[in-house]
């Protein structure tokens, strides 16, 4: 058979018409027949992109190959695993975040490839998955931020689709815990979830379904039914993301091949025939660990797994067009198996349906693999949508497009937002980018972070648009930025960070960066490549061809100046691994001025890369902002730009590359940026991409000795206002402005002006980087640098009202700061209004300073700050949200008492701990897991004695343990809680209330005990014993580690009829009574039966007790009762109950006779029981 023919179909590129013929050889050579309609379909024509990867022959369950020949195999039937992944919202034929029509993916498309799929392999033979990440994106964002009770259109559509297991992905933990539970059980979709490696961490159990089996009755070849048990894994990446909601401590999660191969030996003795794992997991690499990410190469080496299905990769595997992974060890390239087994790996948003279908044979009564098939297959515009889940969005659709269309400023005439040859120059649209930045850092180093007001602001952006889908996938933004243009500049998800870097290390951030360009002569492209751009130098691509589609390495930076030589051999692999000792930046001056390597700089970007070089920098990160505040911010910096006319950034051409003169250059761009081209000197001619088209690639030719080398640009301005609350009488504005041959002037004054304007010549200079402003108006300012070359900026300011006070400044404020401060008008009296809460007030300095103690607020609580002055003249309102620095300070819900162990109270945050410090000395910790974390703070002490204790916590923060000891008054209690970060809140301390004693222990009491030992915990002023009605007391007392304190009473003896009640006493009161018997160690005082004058018999009974056989006899007991006469002592004798008797021969009783009896037993005697005979 010919082995590579089915690779060689799908990877041939020429006309239609030569690969129809080719096809039809291939079939007659292969015996293998393979519609016309299927060559279309891989060309894109018909209504999805199949790439199909078959065996030769049939295939054992082991993976070895039959050399293709024929095997006499028993009825076999087909299995067919389905799958979604990463669908992040996208379900609709609407690309809701830039305002377009979606053609090359949605859930409402990809659900009728699964139709088609399903009918083909016969429904009954088909198991379908989703693979997670189905939320994160600008609808479910705007749905949950809108109403976090509403059931997510998403997942109303996937319920509708008839998945028949699902698991969950990283982005899905974006939300709270408490939601996607929600939203899994309103969509009736919470029993098909399998996540096998997240648990509880308190209770070590799976949240969702561990794994499970379907049993399958599917039909074979011949219509016969064959059962089939199916064992299905579900895994999601071991790191899981704490934007909503910390998971540390709350969920824990285990590596997937740990957990993978766990949960096969539990299917396998569950009776599982085929088992695969539904992973979101990309394929990753060779190599990995416990801890890896993307497992689903690895995956395909653990035994007992048939089956691998991949997603949170966002790219198809196996694909004609070639991927990374084809290299790796056992990929198979003719069949698509990777170590002889299924792996599949799927497009994001609905692109891509995946199916991995294998052949089984019963043959021998046992399930076995004998063939395997892996397809994927790509939704193009001509996909039929399935209207019942397109319109699930329902009228979400017209708010979201309402949304995304809303204008937010004219762009100005000859701005140019695009970016068709933006690894060549500087771009206004790069250039906005880095001024948004900017005016961020600007306007927090200058408001909050103020040790940094003097340090030089950087700005660092990247493209996220460039070709990388095909050439209409570039950015060209014209006529209105609506609020869907945010999406060209950056992704959903994106944050801003400011960090804290020294010139050296944004010298090695730009080498890296640098190392995109192509050296000379190491890649020359044949002249049959691009004949129109033949001449007398040789060609080669300016970019390395890894780069062509793939910018996101290529960074471009502001507020300094660079220049870039790409004939030297770049320093840095893409991976950060230095490879040369060289450099290709060969300027870097701020103003003009060489930048130092110790020199310190405020840089403002959206990442930093995560590679080897960074990895080794120590950088310091000041602060960052959420993805939806960083919008935010977007939104608001265009906004004010509108107010002053339009959006027109201009660019400062602050960095530039030169070329080895021995070579031109290609640049891969696209057909719409020929007019872009044609204003551009140094690109002198084009060549369209083979295929023709408009989504294909246009080429241009880069002359380099035709690009500019002089400075004829003014600098880049970026101002910012101050403080933006309203003032009474004046404001500021801080302005930063830069240029390669360094700024001689900034000048400023009221009003729009042009740059040529006369008002320039008497316009006010900024100083200090900064001017005053008193009106409210549209302000320019002009900045010119040693050549000449002007540009110009304009700020609007709205904030002057001159019958309202300035409003107060008040530096940040935290959940754990005591006191709340600020400045405001000298002498005005301070408003801090907490929202939903009590309002306090403090006098402001005469030096316009003020500081209160503010009970400490929660993170999140907002505080309203305002002042008024004597003649009733009010501040706006400066609104201040309590930052979170830690957790929230914990609350008791009543005193420490002496008389319970007892301690509950509210934490005040979510997912924040409990730890109680007793006397400085015991910790109390709920789990280890909250040990480890109290023993990385700042709170951990060596000293202090760690303890685990049973703690019960609820959702709502409340909590409750119990002591294991009884608090004594002179104790201190301390309550902190403690977050997954290890930060500590700020302490609770309490003292312990002394109440009245708790009832004491008592030491054994017989009838022969003379003393009553009390103890007690707890220092008592007296010990008190009432014997019936006589009181005997102790006031002092022994201590002793063990035992405590000892109060040792003095009673007389007393029989066990007698009744004690004991108790202590302190200053508060007495203690519950301990209320008991004597037992009967000895006899009590023998019962005398009445004693008659005259009598010759004296009669009674005695207690028979003591015996330490068990059975109390006279004998075992060795009781005697002893009768004194008149002092004679006389022995009665004692029967076998007890009754005795004792006979006088000689003598009569007499009155006035004196009687006295007793008894003795093993254990001592009785008391004595006296009468006189009357």
């Amino acid at each position: 058979m010919f082995k590579g023919g089915a690779h060689f179909m799908l990877s041939w590129n020429h006309t239609k018409k030569t690969f129809v013929v080719l096809t039809v050889i291939f079939s007659i050579i292969t015996g293998q027949f393979i519609s016309v309609a299927e060559v279309f379909a891989a060309e894109g024509e018909g209504q999805a992109v199949q790439e199909e990867y078959k065996e030769e022959g049939s295939q054992e369950a082991n993976g070895e190959e039959n050399n293709g020949q024929e095997e006499n195999l028993s009825d076999t039937a087909k299995l067919r695993f389905m799958f979604t992944s990463d669908i992040h919202g996208q379900i609709t034929t609407e690309d809701y975040e830039n305002g377009t029509v979606f053609t090359t993916g949605g859930l409402s498309r990809t659900v009728s490839l699964i139709k088609e799929a399903k009918k083909e392999a016969n429904e009954e033979n088909t198991l379908l998955f989703d693979l997670g990440d189905n939320m994160y994106d600008y609808t479910t964002d705007y749905i949950y931020n809108y109403d976090d009770t509403l059931l997510q259109p998403v997942f109303k559509a996937l319920s509708l689709v008839g998945y028949d297991a699902i698991t969950l992905g990283n982005h899905d933990f974006e939300y709270t815990l408490s939601y996607i539970q929600k939203q899994l059980k309103d969509s009736g979709l919470e029993d098909k979830v399998v996540l096998s490696n997240v648990k509880d961490v308190n209770t070590g159990k799976n949240i969702w379904a561990e794994n499970k089996i379907f049993e399958k009755q599917l039909v074979t070849s011949s219509g016969r039914s064959m059962k089939v048990k199916v064992g299905v894994i579900g895994e999601t990446i071991p790191s899981i993301p704490n934007k909503r909601e910390n998971y540390t401590g709350v969920l824990q999660t285990e590596g997937i091949i740990k957990n993978v191969e766990k949960e096969v030996s539990d299917l396998k003795e569950k009776g599982a025939d085929i088992i695969v794992v539904i992973a979101h997991s990309g394929i990753g690499s060779e190599t990995v660990s416990d801890t890896t990410h993307n497992v689903g190469y690895a995956l395909t080496k653990v035994e007992g797994v048939d089956a691998v299905l991949c997603g949170h990769g966002h790219s198809d595997f196996p694909s004609a067009k070639g991927t990374k992974y084809d290299s790796f060890k056992g990929v198979d390239l003719t069949t698509g198996l990777v170590n002889g087994k299924s792996l599949v790996q799927i497009k994001s948003r609905g692109a891509s349906l995946g199916i991995a279908d294998l052949e089984l044979s019963d043959a021998d009564n046992k399930i076995s693999i004998v063939g395997r098939n892996s397809l994927i297959r790509n939704v193009n515009a001509n996909t039929e949508v399935d209207q019942t889940i397109n319109d699930c969005m329902g009228e979400w659709t017209k708010i979201f497009l309402s949304d995304c269309s809303e204008i937010l400023c004219e762009i100005g005439n000859q701005t140019e937002l695009q970016n068709y040859f933006a690894t060549q120059e500087d771009t206004d649209l790069i250039q906005l980018m880095n001024n948004i930045k900017m005016g961020y850092g600007l306007s927090y180093i200058n408001n909050t972070a103020t040790e940094y007001k003097n340090y030089p602001v950087i700005g660092v952006s990247s493209y996220i648009k460039y070709g990388s889908g095909d050439s209409r996938d570039y950015i060209d933004i014209t006529g209105d930025f609506k609020r869907s243009n945010m999406y060209d500049l950056i992704n959903y998800k994106t944050k801003l960070f400011l960090y804290e870097m020294t010139g050296a290390q944004i010298r090695e951030w730009l080498e890296w960066s640098a190392g995109c360009y192509e050296t000379p002569g190491e890649a020359v492209l044949p002249e049959s490549d691009f004949p129109s751009f033949s001449g007398e130098k040789p060609l080669q691509y300016a970019l390395q061809q890894r780069y062509l589609n793939d910018w996101k390495n290529f960074f471009v930076f502001d507020g300094i100046e660079y220049k870039i030589d790409s004939s030297a051999k770049p320093r840095y692999d893409a991976n950060g691994h230095k490879i040369n000792d060289t450099r290709r930046i060969t300027s870097l001056t701020r103003n003009g001025a060489a930048v130092a390597d110790t020199d310190v700089f405020v840089v403002a970007s959206h990442q930093v890369p995560d590679n080897a070089l960074f990895k080794e920098m120590d950088i310091k990160r000041i602060t960052y902002i959420s993805a939806d505040q960083y919008r935010n911010y977007i939104e608001e910096f265009i906004s004010k730009m509108a107010l002053t006319g339009n959006l027109k950034p201009i660019k400062d051409n602050n960095w530039s590359i030169s070329y080895s003169d021995k070579y031109n250059y290609v640049i891969k761009s696209a057909k719409n940026g020929q007019d872009e081209a044609d204003r551009r000197e140094w690109l002198t001619s084009s060549s369209v991409g083979d295929d023709g088209g408009d989504s294909v690639y246009w080429y241009y030719l880069l002359e380099t000795d035709k690009i500019p080398q002089e400075d004829s640009s003014g600098p880049g301005i970026n101002a910012v206002i101050l403080n933006e609350n309203i003032m009474s009488s004046k404001g500021t504005i801080v302005v930063q402005a830069t240029d390669l041959s360094g700024v001689v002037s900034v000048k400023y004054t009221k009003g729009k002006y042009n740059i040529n304007d006369i008002v320039w010549s008497s316009a006010k200079q900024v100083s200090d980087g900064k001017f005053s402003y008193s009106k409210n108006a549209i302000y320019s300012i002009l900045a010119e640098d040693t050549k000449g070359n002007r540009s110009i900026a304009y700020i609007k300011t709205s904030n002057i009202d001159s019958n309202m006070l300035a409003a107060p400044v008040v530096k940040p404020y935290s959940n754990k700061k005591k006191y709340i401060e600020g400045t405001a008008k000298a002498g005005s009296k301070i408003y801090f209004q907490i929202e939903n809460g009590k309002n306090y007030s403090a006098k402001v300095t005469s030096k316009g300073t003020f500081k209160y103690k503010l009970p400490p607020q929660k993170a999140g609580k907002r505080i309203f700050v305002y002042a008024v002055d004597s003649k009733g003249k009010t501040s706006s309102r400066t609104t201040v949200t309590v930052k979170r620095t830690g957790p929230n300070k914990p609350a008791l819900n009543n005193n420490i008492k002496t008389n319970s162990k007892v301690v509950s109270g509210k934490t005040n945050d979510i997912y924040a701990y409990p730890l109680v410090l007793v006397d400085d000395k015991v910790l109390y910790v709920p789990s280890t897991n909250v040990a480890e974390l109290y023993r990385k703070s700042s709170f951990y002490k060596k000293s202090y004695k760690v303890v685990v204790i049973k703690m019960k916590t609820e959702a709502s923060g409340a909590f409750q343990f119990t002591l294991p000891e009884y608090p004594n008054p002179h104790m201190n209690v301390k309550i902190k809680t403690i977050d997954a970060l290890a930060r500590c809140s700020l302490q609770h301390k309490v003292g312990v209330t002394l109440t009245a004693p708790r009832k004491p222990a008592v030491s054994q009491v017989s009838n022969l005990s003379q003393t009553v030992k009390v103890y007690t915990a707890e220092e008592c002023t007296s010990a008190t014993v009432r014997i019936d009605n006589k009181k005997y007391t102790a006031a002092k007392a022994k201590y002793n580690k063990k035992t405590g304190y000892c109060y040792t009473v003095k009673v007389p003896r007393s029989d066990s009829t007698s009744i004690f009640r004991i108790w202590l006493t302190n200053k508060v009161g007495n203690s519950l009574s301990v209320v008991l018997h004597p037992t009967e160690k000895v006899p009590n005082k023998p019962k005398l039966d009445t004693v008659k004058r005259s009598a010759k018999k004296i009669t009674g009974k005695v207690h028979l007790v003591g015996s330490k056989d068990g059975e109390n006899t006279v004998e075992s007991t060795k009781t005697k009762v002893y009768l004194y006469l008149n002092g004679k002592k006389h022995l009665a004798k004692i029967k076998s109950d007890g009754t005795f008797y004792l006979k006088f021969k000689k003598r009569k009783l007499k009155p006035h006779d004196k009687l006295i009896c007793f008894a003795k037993n093993c254990n001592g005697t009785s008391l004595k029981r006296t009468v006189y005979i009357k």
